[in-house]
């Protein structure tokens, strides 16, 4: 019964979602709100990912405290009652009262859930965490061995420590009878193309409900570059994609949709990448938060202003942001290898129907 109430919670807000949409494509009516809020509590990070830019910072932004973003939910509650809330960094777990905000959060009526590298889900901290009651645990892997994933996380060791928090969170969740879904995410780059399939029998082994794919963006820092695979290895990733489609048919649940993982190598070969809907949709449906208080769409456009100094109604009614999802809605990067694949591309209603359906019976 938990599990027919919450897809039916995530259904309705999908279809008041598209409701409110469609007024604003046919009536140039807006009355959208964000379905999807992404906050970094922190920008810090224990992890040196060699495609990661937070690690590299010279200094970090002023974070809100405990009572600073308690305040932040009870503003959100205007226009995002009752959406998710997804908490990212940085790594969320290094601010000790990561729970206490997440639980702040949950107490105001959001639907939460967090993304995390997995270092810090030891059995004291994932017994907390089954205190409250998440939507969803990310964790991060990058390969099924710790010479893949310990390289690609910079960090000797991390292999260890994410298999291990993987399985003390599973436990965690069977003693308290909770049903969040424990997802593994992993990012797809020139280490990891021959062993994809190795990563998805590995989610399983550990216990986790799904595994989700994404390719590491195009970026300009040549400190990354080295990860996109070369054209040479782009046979190898399409065997790899065909064998990870053929898991995805006999029933292993790899949440990536069969046309996303097919698009991997038009990504790589920096082609237009058509995935789930066609125009942006970010600037209808997401608001990001920074550990500052700072907002905006997504990265390609400026703050909208600051949730602790403007109201939430200020922030995503404005005159500016009323425009800013006119301009967004035909901007030339969707399509483009500069964000179709990333977090900030929506999928088709229907995908997403696929997805829930995916952890039905659990």
């Amino acid at each position: 019964m938990e599990n027919a109430i919450s897809f039916a919670i995530l259904a309705r807000i999908g279809i008041e979602r598209e409701i409110r949409e469609a007024l604003l494509k046919v009536a140039d009516v807006d009355v959208t709100q964000p379905s999807m809020i992404r906050i970094a509590v922190t920008d810090r990070c224990n992890y040196r990912c060699a495609y990661c830019n937070h690690w590299k910072q010279d200094r970090y932004k002023r974070e809100l405290s405990l009572v600073q973003w308690r305040q932040v939910f009870k503003n959100l509650q205007a226009v995002s009652a009752k959406s998710i809330i997804q908490f990212t960094g940085g790594e969320p777990f290094l601010r000790r009262d990561f729970l206490e905000i997440a639980g702040c959060a949950e107490e105001a009526g959001f639907y939460w859930g967090v993304i995390t590298n997995g270092y810090c889900l030891t059995e004291k901290v994932c017994e907390a965490i089954c205190r409250l009651s998440p939507v969803n645990i990310d964790v991060s892997i990058d390969g099924a061995c710790e010479t893949i994933h310990d390289q690609a996380r910079g960090v000797p060791g991390s292999f260890a420590a994410v298999t291990r928090g993987v399985k003390e969170l599973c436990a965690a969740r069977r003693k308290s009878n909770k049903n969040f879904k424990i997802r593994i995410k992993t990012t797809v780059h020139k280490l990891n193309i021959s062993s994809l399939t190795d990563v998805a029998s590995l989610a399983a082994e550990l216990g986790a409900d799904s595994i989700d794919f994404s390719p590491i963006r195009h970026e300009d820092d040549s400190s990354r570059k080295w990860l996109l695979p070369d054209d040479g290895q782009l046979n190898e990733l399409e065997r790899s994609i065909d064998a990870l489609c053929g898991l995805k048919k006999a029933g292993i649940p790899i949440e990536t949709s069969e046309r996303k993982l097919r698009l991997f190598s038009n990504h790589f070969g920096d082609k237009v990448v058509r995935h789930g809907t066609v125009k942006c949709k970010a600037p209808l449906r997401d608001l990001f938060i920074d550990p500052s208080g700072e907002t905006r769409f997504c990265w390609a456009y400026g703050s909208l202003g600051n949730i602790v100094n403007s109201s939430a109604e200020e922030v995503w009614s404005s005159h500016s942001s009323r425009l800013r999802r006119h301009e967004a809605m035909t901007c030339s990067k969707a399509g483009s290898s500069y964000c179709a694949t990333s977090c900030l591309s929506h999928r088709k209603f229907s995908d997403n129907v696929k997805r829930a359906l995916l952890h039905a019976e659990f």
